[in-house]
């Protein structure tokens, strides 16, 4: 117990060190404080200025800008000369920089489900980042989550009293690692020359690889991936973004499981047209684990009136027997959302609708369901062993979630409340459930979020399950 408390109050006072002071915005005119004796400040001979159909702002010496806690080199987002860095044989011209970015999160959770005991756990998380920044388009990322290994959090459970006590997952694996750049702007020598033969980008090394809102994949696997930008091959379209992927290592199934004989192949593409923007993927996966089989995944985002719609339609499939993680199946979602005149507050409704088995191509063991976009009684937390309200199996079921998103103090906060229904024909256990959930969340200074999750969930099977969640977040 001891440990634990002792735990969990460093985290407390590591965060605390990186939090800055209230931030006020009341005033009419926008100050934002900040040191206007900086010399890079009063060197910038930048002129005030402001937007004609927002607030103005005094100067822009007083813009925000939140240092991170470590900033070695040119400053992020800061004002001033741009320094002439050194040249690379090449042509390049490189500006290093070295920044730490990232969250750290603290959750009480408490949770019920039917014939089982109640729930109680302190669980933290932390998400750092070492970003090398070299030029605008070439960088290096290392990704570290010291306190969980995949679903694994370091935590405290209170109850049942089978599983008291603290639990350790403190680590110091390497959760992504890599880098990316521009051909062309490596290359600038022979720009001029071939621009459209090496105006191509790439990334190399552990990374995370997310497509159709998470839908259809989101996994950190070491990859290979070629973009191809701002090609114009559509009648009518602007612009056209073509990603080739291949991945060999690192990959989870759909069940979170690491799967080392996977190979994945990806060809994704996106589309902007006048009225709408347009993604079709389609990824190829072979293993020795699991039968060789493919995914495709097609959306479309566009306005409707007043409505903000994307309608999704992905799928897997395989000529060989079904297994666990590669199934034959069919998923659709549709997300309406529309403002509200007069005020920022949001309505939606979603829909989705499973049919036989659909599975996803790669899934991160703390990624949580597939069909998260739908509502947040469908969304896991990604943090402790808490649960959805409503079960992420989309086996033969259909469901919806409407809500809405109230803003106020400023946008500073929001209150959302969300009403969920789930049919499900093939598993007679969870036939039939619908969901009541709540969240509020509250700025607090610059780097503070105070979130509150709660939900009440009824099953005709299993009766009544609720859940109640506080979570502080830094942002750094």
């Amino acid at each position: 117990m001891n440990k634990a408390l002792l735990f969990i109050s460093v985290l407390f006072s590591s965060q605390q060190l990186l939090a800055t002071s209230e931030l006020d915005l009341s005033n009419k005119k926008t100050i934002i404080p900040s040191n206007s004796r900086d010399k890079n400040c009063q060197q910038s001979q930048i002129k005030p200025w402001s937007f004609a159909t927002d607030l103005p702002i005094e100067s822009p010496c007083k813009m925000i800008r939140t240092k991170p806690p470590i900033e070695i080199g040119p400053k992020l987002l800061g004002l001033g000369k741009i320094k002439n860095g050194f040249r690379l044989p090449s042509g390049a011209v490189w500006q290093p920089a070295l920044y730490l970015l990232g969250s750290a999160r603290t959750a009480f959770n408490t949770q019920k489900k039917s014939r089982q005991q109640h729930s109680n756990e302190v669980a933290v998380r932390a998400d750092v980042f070492f970003n090398l920044q070299l030029s605008a388009t070439e960088r290096v990322l290392l990704g570290l989550t010291p306190f969980n290994k995949g679903s694994k959090f370091s935590r405290y459970q209170f109850s049942p009293g089978a599983n008291n006590g603290y639990t350790e997952s403190l680590n110091s694996n390497i959760d992504t690692f890599w880098v990316e750049g521009d051909i062309g702007e490596l290359l600038p020598n022979h720009k001029n020359q071939q621009r459209k033969k090496y105006d191509m980008a790439f990334s190399f090394g552990r990374q995370v690889i997310a497509f159709q809102d998470s839908v259809m994949m989101n996994d950190a696997i070491d990859a290979l991936v070629l973009v191809k930008n701002n090609m114009h091959i559509i009648p009518n379209s602007p612009s056209t973004r073509l990603s080739a992927v291949y991945g060999w290592n690192n990959i989870n199934r759909a069940d979170g499981l690491r799967d080392d004989s996977a190979r994945f192949y990806g060809l994704f593409s996106e589309t902007d047209t006048w009225k709408r923007t347009i993604e079709m993927d389609i990824a190829y996966m072979t293993s020795n684990n699991e039968a060789d089989g493919g995914f495709y995944g097609f959306s479309s985002t566009q306005r409707m009136g007043h409505w903000n719609s994307t309608l999704r339609l992905n799928g897997s499939f395989t000529a060989l027997k079904e297994t666990k993680n590669m199934r034959n199946g069919t998923l659709l979602t549709l997300q309406l959302s529309r403002n509200l005149k007069t005020s920022h507050n949001v309505y939606y409704v979603n829909f989705y609708a499973g049919f036989d088995q659909y599975r996803a191509a790669t899934k991160d063991q703390d990624v949580g369901s597939s069909i998260g976009l739908i509502g947040i009684s469908f969304a896991s937390p990604g943090l402790g062993n808490f649960n959805s309200a409503l079960s992420d199996n989309t086996d033969n079921s259909y469901g919806l979630a409407t809500g809405y998103q109230w803003f106020f103090n400023r946008d500073r906060s929001n209150f959302m409340l969300e009403f969920a229904l789930k049919q499900q024909s093939l598993i007679a256990q969870r036939n039939n459930l619908k969901a009541i959930s709540l969240r509020f969340q509250k700025a607090i200074s610059r780097r503070w979020l105070w979130q509150l999750d709660a939900y009440v969930a009824d099953d005709v099977f299993q009766g009544t399950n609720y859940g109640l969640r506080s979570e502080l977040g830094l942002q750094f």
